[in-house]
């Protein structure tokens, strides 16, 4: 910010103690300056800092000379300190602050010339002439940028973007001359250094265009994407060096806020920013993760075609052309279940929490007792259910569930489908946590579906989640399964946890803890920001101030990102010559053209990493132990799917580096390699505590696992330049 300045204070003049002016001292050279002693002779300053009613320096008093220092009032220095961003000098020059207060005074403001407590209105005009002139002279493009290190981190990315935007600190391992007309942005997750290095006919587009390529180095072992985009949207906060000073404290959860009272007298609650921008539906578990978490089997097609007829504005399909396992019933067949007749007198609720207890028996964990209750929080059903089963362990421990409650029960899980399909149609959107164990308990299939444990992820990232007694501690500030579980106290829960995120956004409670979400930090220096990718992705990270596009596909992202930049997705394609399927470019929807082209554009392509994961997670769904490792690590690296998506990769983002606008930058993020192999292998994700612990015992004797583990945490940072 003030790298090469060597600033000198006047002896006298300045209204500053001398505390005041070694607290200058230290935080000038924070941000690469120099404050020479007020008493020397100042040899090659650059600056001459002079107060109020100070007389100028003789040899400086008019225009600055080519040798001569720079005579600027005080308050420049504590601008630049202030905004964290180096002033224009020329907008406070004591000549043109005089003038500015002049013009101040003669419109009937009384300016006062001597320094008092807050910003002087000497500061407010050099700060509107300093607006003045950046508005009319901008900064000068990007033409210049290194990075001189051999590796980085996900922090230090954070750290460039902050620098180039919103002109933080420069990192010392940084050269750079201009700022970026844009800053695109491309996560790719699963491609690893090595990989890269070995094979580089994978990306020859990328490989010619970015002329720098460092690593990425992960900041944990079997770090997985959503905790590398979690590090780069978590911006650390200043913290107080004073223990004693007030602390700042968390803004309040936003509350429900009420218009006036309807014609029946009852408060209707009007929706807030975060609801009109951001429906329900948004938050929906996608198809994509509910493979890849193992949720029952038929859920993910549903939870396509209610995409499909959410986009087409029509009615869900039904379930007519599905095949379901002997017991198992689907939504989409309420009518046909409960009858015309029932089904018309009992109307499916808009929103309900369902919650199951279960206990064991010969076929596993199966329903004891379920609880519905509607978006209100009202109870609509709680029911003890007789499994078909001799029962072999109560598990009273957490589902509460003991013998004598059971006596007497007479309804069986058919008859709990049915009393369910009261309260829940195939519009319904159905709430939970770890929602898919309650439907495997249910022997149900759906496809609308809000997970809270999806919503609030936990840091090392799925299929790890956080349990709902934390969440209830966290969000809600409730103690809950002290003892046994409540199933209609967990469906309570679950319910008040999605409604706080659907009043608060998609990015409440998603940044990391002391830190502000990356879109809001940047909204507040009026940076236009765009994110485009999956939605799973955007459920998190989303955010109000920010341009937001959904894709389901990697060809989807690139399409929807040249229009965000202003640019044919025909014309791209000729300009790049690159390999990319532009038959999905209209699928991506609710871009606006006529939006100026955002500063920062987020893109994340998901097909790579969405491969590798599905792959390990049929791995770590296999029962028992795993035979021969290293066989299983070589057929991974030898599996022609993941290269075939990286040559679809290479094509599409060359195409949108050739449409970047001049004095562009383009940084391609891998982040890691194969680390969902790696995880799936040493146990991660398995349901059965003592398999997962001999599956970590075999993977840490097996020296070609452990050598993928080290190679998956180099990952890749490309840097490109555009014009």
């Amino acid at each position: 910010m003030l790298a090469g300045c060597k600033i000198k204070p006047q002896p006298q003049g300045i209204p500053h103690a001398a505390a005041k002016i070694s607290v200058w001292k230290r935080n000038v050279q924070t941000v690469g300056g120099t404050l020479l002693d007020a008493h020397g002779s100042g040899c090659g300053a650059t600056h001459i800092l002079v107060g109020d009613m100070q007389p100028l320096p003789a040899a400086n008093s008019g225009s600055n000379g080519a040798n001569m220092p720079f005579i600027v009032h005080y308050t420049w220095l504590e601008g630049c300190l202030a905004k964290k961003r180096r002033l224009s000098e020329v907008d406070y020059h004591p000549v043109a602050m005089a003038e500015a207060a002049a013009a101040l005074h003669s419109s009937g403001s009384k300016a006062s010339a001597h320094h008092t407590s807050g910003p002087s209105r000497l500061a407010i005009a050099a700060a509107a002439a300093a607006a003045a002139s950046a508005a009319a002279n901008p900064r000068r493009l990007l033409r210049q940028l290194s990075l001189n290190t051999a590796s980085v981190t996900a922090a230090n990315l954070q750290q460039l973007l902050l620098h180039l935007l919103i002109d933080r600190p420069r990192p010392q391992w940084l050269s750079v001359h201009g700022r970026p007309s844009t800053i695109v942005v491309v996560e790719l997750p699963g491609l690893d250094r090595q990989l890269l290095q070995e094979r580089p006919a994978l990306l020859p587009l990328l490989t010619a265009r970015c002329k720098q390529q460092v690593t990425l180095r992960s900041s944990a072992a079997n770090e997985v994407p959503s905790q590398t985009t979690a590090t780069l949207f978590s911006v650390p906060q200043p913290v107080l060096k004073n223990k004693y000073k007030r602390q700042r404290t968390a803004p309040p959860a936003a509350a429900a806020v009420t218009s006036p009272s309807s014609s029946n007298g009852v408060q209707e609650r009007v929706a807030t920013a975060a609801e009109r921008a951001f429906p329900p539906d948004f938050y929906t578990v996608t198809a994509h993760q509910m493979r890849a978490l193992g949720w029952p089997q038929g859920c993910a097609e549903a939870a396509e075609a209610a995409q499909e007829a959410s986009t087409a504005d029509s009615a869900p399909p039904t379930a007519a052309a599905q095949v379901f396992s002997p017991g198992w019933v689907s939504t989409a067949q309420r009518d046909s279940l409960l009858g015309s007749q029932a089904a018309a007198g009992s109307a499916a609720a808009a929103m309900v929490a369902v919650d199951c207890e279960m206990v064991i028996t010969a076929d596993g964990f199966v329903l004891a007792r379920v609880s519905v209750v509607d978006g209100g929080g009202a109870r609509l059903l709680d029911q003890l259910v007789l499994p078909d089963g001799p029962v072999l362990d109560y598990n009273t421990r957490w589902s509460g569930i003991t013998a004598e409650m059971l006596a007497g029960v007479t309804v069986r899980v058919a008859d709990a489908q049915r009393l369910v399909l009261r309260h829940v149609g195939p519009s319904t959107l159905l709430v939970g946590h770890t929602l898919e164990n309650d439907l495997k308990a249910l022997k149900m299939v759906h496809g609308r579906c809000i997970d809270s444990a999806v919503l609030f992820p936990n840091p090392r990232g799925l299929p790890n989640r956080p349990s709902l007694r934390k969440l209830a501690a966290d969000l809600l500030g409730r103690t809950i399964q002290e003892a046994a579980h409540d199933s209609f106290v967990d469906a309570e829960v679950a319910l008040q946890a999605v409604q706080l995120k659907l009043r608060n956004g998609p990015n409440f409670k998603t940044a990391k803890l002391n830190c502000t979400h990356l879109p809001a930090k940047l909204a507040s220096y009026d940076v236009r920001q765009a994110l485009v990718g999956p939605r799973e992705l955007l459920m998190l990270h989303a955010a109000l101030e920010a341009q937001v596009v959904a894709a389901s596909s990697d060809s989807q992202a690139i399409a929807a990102a040249l229009q965000v930049l202003g640019v044919q997705p025909d014309a791209a394609a000729g300009a790049a010559g690159a390999r990319g399927n532009s038959s999905d470019t209209q699928a991506a929807t609710g871009v606006q053209q006529r939006r100026p082209p955002p500063e920062l554009l987020w893109v994340h392509l998901g097909d790579l990493w969405g491969c590798l994961q599905e792959r390990a997670g049929h791995i770590a769904r296999q029962d028992g132990a795993l035979e021969d490792l290293p066989a299983q690590v070589a057929a991974a690296q030898a599996d022609q799917q993941p290269r075939s998506i990286l040559r679809q990769a290479d094509g599409l983002v060359a195409q949108l580096a050739a449409t970047m606008p001049p004095g562009g930058l383009l940084l391609v993020v891998s982040g890691q390699g194969d680390t969902a192999l790696c995880r799936a292998l040493q146990g991660d994700g398995c349901r059965q505590k003592e398999v997962a612990q001999a599956r970590q015992t075999a993977a840490k004797a097996c020296q070609p696992v452990q050598a993928l583990a080290l190679r998956a945490q180099q990952g890749v940072c490309m840097v490109a330049l555009s014009g």
